[in-house]
């Protein structure tokens, strides 16, 4: 039976695990036959963070974008609340009458057969607002328990006009039989659906744990923090990446400047597709007070990284096997988790045992299995449909046809002739705008861009990796081999062409401009397993994501180079260790030399001390950084040489994955009172080119922190 399913979203174009769920549920859907549309109540963006298969239609009701032609800036309805959305809902402040109208006309226009609504206020939309006709679902993507009292209460008389009402767990699903009567409605849970990798699993030797989610008070990333700072302690080769965004984002980074982990702790942003980054782990963390399902917890396993979490209500108990495939660890307690961490990173054969044991059992989430769970419900939803449950009265037809014309009048939803809408959302989004573009890093430095093969059919097309107008690179792209879906370009190490710099990558044909690349898949691993360095020097290039999702490479070439280490922050001296690559330290003293951004005629040197040929430290003073500045805010650039004789090396970080360590690493802010100049502030930063500088500035008196005494 094939099924028109109608899903409501709220912002389909921000990120978050019931995004994620929901486009995955609908690719599985439209993958055996059903017809998918997913409604976004709002829209923030061009186009969606997280993809979505083109077999699913994406509509929209409401754009938030201020300086966008479809913002309803003169429609009174924007100032207006929602009446209908429960005002103890999480986003109640972002919804308005506007919203709620377009929506009601829009459900009652609808000729969907199944609505889906993925939380509490929408489904009091799906409730209230969709026909009798249609068969209702409710999704629960939170607990029970995590919804206000008031918003439970309310909740109640939306439920019971349900067909069913599905949570993501066992135990939840148990929790809402126990406190609620849903009357003729089906409760019943339903896990959600997590792909299979588009990559190969972790091999978990490398010493990476990795943590993802929203860096909110309920992810309890303060915890996990804690838990590294003794393993840290003890096993000082490891790191620990955090993945998401979030209001605790800077609290967070204090809190891992104050513990004096700003060498091993990294702040990655927002990642997608996340895969990639959960292959590298080999092991992955998860510290919530709370967690409906964890699909976090899932994707890792299914990367086949072991997951250590809390045992938080209710997801990870029904994810994580506490001993085979991961540790379950008491909520809020930080020393039980170090213990956990501290377990598998020093026991490897149990870690792999585990993270193998973990990639088989997280197949029960595959999105198949749960379309097909979702399939049979709506089989048995509709059987029982056929007996009169609730009567389609005529007045809600002549209310909806009222509504449809308050739902109109705004740009995109026109008012026919007879006061009707003659469009009443806007979309759906065009899906064939750009290609995406896969990018596989390989030991030896090969890139390896992979395209859809059906690009094949338009013709004569090249790969382009294009700098500026007049620097730009082509490649063909080959003929695809019969039946492959994908074609390969192959850009080889050192005969590419490709210089020092951002390269944007198109696709394009002869004498064409061509279209920007999607950013898909970046298998960037082997640059942590095999750093790329070699006879040639330092060659590293990078796939990244930019900000609009369109793919680049980062190049860095250096014959000889200083890569930086840790880096140490004291009273009196920030403390910088280092390697130098490509050549080596002799009998001349090498220096380091610090230039000023503001004044370039301002230079003072700083004696390097060889540890041996090749590993050095120097220590910066604080003193000389903040009287010998040339203005009051200034950066100062680093310049080693190892040679006087022989050109400078800047100092920086490039052989590992991260393309953006400014804002990967939180240096703690050294801030001193200085008698003549007043409070100032030094902090260690890397550039935008991943080079380390110092940045003094003015600070608040409040900043200060008390200098030892000389």
């Amino acid at each position: 039976m094939a099924v028109r399913i109608l899903f409501l979203l709220c912002d389909a174009f921000g990120v978050g695990g019931t995004v994620r769920t929901t486009f995955s549920l609908a690719s599985a859907l439209a993958a055996i036959g059903h017809d998918v549309e997913v409604l976004s109540m709002f829209r923030s963006a061009e186009r969606p963070v997280l993809p979505l298969d083109p077999a699913v239609r994406l509509r929209w009701l409401v754009e938030t974008r201020p300086s966008h032609e479809d913002f309803a800036k003169d429609d009174p309805r924007q100032q207006q609340a929602a009446r209908v959305f429960p005002l103890q809902e999480g986003r109640y402040k972002a919804f308005n009458l506007l919203v709620e109208q377009r929506a009601r006309a829009y459900l009652y226009r609808s000729d969907a057969q199944v609505v889906i609504s993925t939380r509490s206020g929408l489904i009091a939309y799906a409730a209230e607002f969709a026909p009798d006709h249609m068969i209702r679902i409710g999704q629960e993507h939170l607990t029970r328990r995590m919804n206000h009292k008031g918003l439970r209460a309310e909740m109640r008389r939306h439920y019971r006009r349900l067909d069913a009402f599905v949570t993501v767990t066992a135990s939840d699903a148990e929790d809402y039989r126990t406190h609620h009567r849903f009357g003729r409605t089906r409760l019943l849970h339903i896990p959600n659906g997590v792909p299979a990798p588009q990559v190969a699993p972790s091999h978990g030797r490398t010493p990476l744990v990795v943590a993802a989610g929203r860096l909110a008070k309920g992810k309890r990333f303060d915890v996990l923090i804690r838990a590294f700072a003794k393993v840290s302690a003890a096993h000082p080769e490891w790191q620990m990446r955090i993945y998401g965004r979030g209001p605790l984002r800077d609290d967070l980074r204090a809190l891992v400047a104050e513990l004096g982990l700003h060498n091993r702790v990294l702040f990655m942003g927002v990642y997608s597709p996340l895969e990639p980054e959960w292959a590298k782990a080999a092991i992955a963390a998860a510290s919530s007070d709370r967690e409906a399902f964890g699909m976090t917890l899932v994707e890792a396993a299914r990367c086949g990284a072991p997951v250590i979490s809390t045992a938080a209500p209710h997801g990870p108990a029904e994810i994580v096997r506490d001993g085979v495939d991961g540790r379950l660890s008491p909520v809020g307690d930080p020393e039980a988790f170090a213990d956990a961490l501290l377990e598998l990173v020093g026991d490897e054969p149990r870690r792999l045992a585990m993270g193998a044991a973990a990639r088989e059992a997280a197949a029960r989430f595959d999105p198949a299995l749960v379309a097909g769970a979702y399939h049979r419900l709506f089989t048995e939803l509709a059987a029982a449909k056929t007996r009169p449950l609730r009567r389609c009265t005529d007045a809600a037809h002549r209310a909806g046809r009222r509504l449809r014309t308050a739902a109109a009048g705004s740009r995109g939803l026109p008012t026919g002739a007879d006061g009707g809408s003659d469009e009443l959302a806007f979309g759906p989004l065009t899906h064939t705008t750009a290609t995406v573009g896969d990018v596989d890093v390989h030991p030896n430095g090969d890139l390896v861009v992979r395209l859809p093969a059906a690009v094949c059919r338009d013709g004569e097309l090249s790969l382009v990796c294009r700098r500026s107008v007049e620097l730009e690179h082509r490649y063909p792209l080959p003929s695809p081999a019969p039946g492959a879906s994908q074609v390969q370009v192959v850009l080889r190490r050192g005969a590419d062409g490709l210089t020092d710099g951002p390269w944007n990558l198109f696709l394009a044909r002869p004498g064409d401009a061509g279209e920007p690349l999607v950013a898909g898949m970046r298998e960037t691993r082997t640059l942590l397993d095999a750093p790329p360095e070699g006879p040639d020097g330092v060659h590293v290039r990078l796939p990244y994501r930019k900000q609009d999702g369109f793919l680049a490479l980062r190049v860095w070439h250096r014959r000889v180079h200083a890569e930086v280490g840790d880096v140490h922050i004291g009273e009196e001296t920030i403390t910088v260790a280092g390697r130098l690559i490509g050549a080596a330290f002799g009998n001349h003293q090498p220096v380091l030399r610090l230039h000023s951004h503001t004044e370039p005629t301002h230079q003072r040197e700083v004696p390097v001390e060889p540890l041996d040929p090749h590993r050095f430290q120097v220590s910066l003073p604080v003193e000389l950084m903040i009287r010998q500045r040339g203005a009051e805010t200034d950066r100062w650039q680093l310049r080693l040489f190892h040679d006087l004789a022989l050109p400078a090396v800047r100092p920086g970080r490039l052989l590992d994955d991260v393309v953006d360590k400014r804002t990967a690493y939180a240096f703690p802010a050294l801030t001193v009172a200085d008698a003549e100049l007043g409070p100032v502030r030094v902090q260690a930063q890397y550039t935008t080119a991943n080079e380390l500088s110092l940045l003094v500035e003015p600070a608040e008196p409040a900043q200060i922190r008390a200098r030892a005494a000389s």
